[in-house]
């Protein structure tokens, strides 16, 4: 790059620099804001004040969501300071698409299901035509959801439809090839996992989790997944052996929900000791997960064996009926 040498700057002109006075100075600006302050109040009534109005909510509201996803994700889980903070930030911006996308995947998290059902209805998009190709996942995803929410709310015949309607959906988009692995997975997963929780189609259930393993099977998610449908399939064993799986594919993070899978599963094999640990540290996470808590009082109450004192004089008791389990 060719470079000019560097020539000093031209001297000032001759002459006085004329200074402004200050007093005109302010006073100019006097009357700049006093004129800016009328034409506010003369288009207040016109639609300004509620455009500003509908700011200041939409700021704080979202002040309100944050605090409700941090405290959904702390450790142990603060669900009903969320729920609160939640049910606050969607009350200031209804509206919000923004808001309302997130408030429907916090309350799903934090079991909320009511008002789960609520904020994914108001987002259902309307089944496609049967030529319209490939579904857009966020909205496929959505109604998997809230055929979740329906399910869960004593809606079940509705929730069942829709989860079938989408199922034929994803089965059609896949076979025409529109429809990619790692999307795939996660709609089998999610659909699987839906089913699961109903006690529906579990042989078919079983299918489409073995079959979102098989596509991912790092996912620690569709791992946990295989072993809730193994566990409400009765085959405790196998939903042990993925439940333990999903946990460490998990590490370093932990699920309050995983834990809670792997407590039952351990609770139906008899290893009870192994499922107190589990169900504790659900409860550690999430102290409000009720099934956790249900399930571990229900080990709490088991009689414990029989004694032995009924014996003969003499004769000694079998350690392993006192072994501790």
């Amino acid at each position: 790059m060719l470079r000019l040498p560097r020539t000093a700057p031209p001297p000032p002109g001759a002459g006085l620099t004329k200074l402004a006075d200050p007093k005109r100075v302010l006073l100019g600006w006097v009357l700049f804001i006093v004129a800016v302050a009328v034409a506010l109040a003369l288009s207040w009534p016109y639609g300004v004040g509620a455009k500003v109005r509908v700011l200041h909510r939409g700021f704080v509201a979202s002040g309100y969501l944050r605090a409700a996803e941090a405290r959904a994700h702390a450790a142990p889980v603060q669900r009903d300071q969320a729920l609160a903070a939640l049910r606050r930030a969607t009350e200031l911006a209804p509206d919000d698409p923004t808001i309302a996308h997130t408030a429907a995947q916090l309350y799903m998290e934090l079991r909320a299901y009511p008002e789960a059902a609520q904020w994914l209805g108001r987002r259902r998009p309307a089944a496609p035509p049967p030529d319209a190709g490939m579904t857009d996942p966020e909205e496929l995803l959505t109604r998997v959801s809230l055929a979740q929410s329906l399910m869960m709310t004593g809606r079940k015949t509705e929730g069942e439809r829709l989860l079938d309607q989408v199922q034929a959906e994803v089965y059609a988009a896949r076979k025409s090839n529109l429809m990619p692995d790692p999307l795939f997975a996660l709609a089998l997963n999610n659909l699987a996992y839906v089913d699961a929780l109903g006690k529906r189609n579990l042989p078919e259930a079983l299918q489409m989790a073995t079959g979102a393993v098989q596509l991912q099977p790092t996912q620690a998610a569709y791992v946990d997944s295989l072993g809730w449908v193994e566990y409400q399939l009765g085959h405790y064993l196998d939903a042990a052996f993925h439940l333990e799986q999903a946990v460490r594919l998990h590490a370093p993070e932990e699920s309050a929900e995983m834990y809670y899978h792997l407590g039952a599963a351990y609770a139906r094999l008899g290893r009870k000791a192994d499922a107190r640990w589990a169900l504790n540290r659900s409860l550690e996470l999430d102290p409000s997960y009720a099934e956790a808590a249900d399930e571990l009082r229900i080990l709490s109450q088991d009689l414990p064996r029989p004694s032995l004192a009924w014996q003969e004089p003499g004769l000694a008791a079998s350690p392993i009926l006192h072994r501790e389990v």
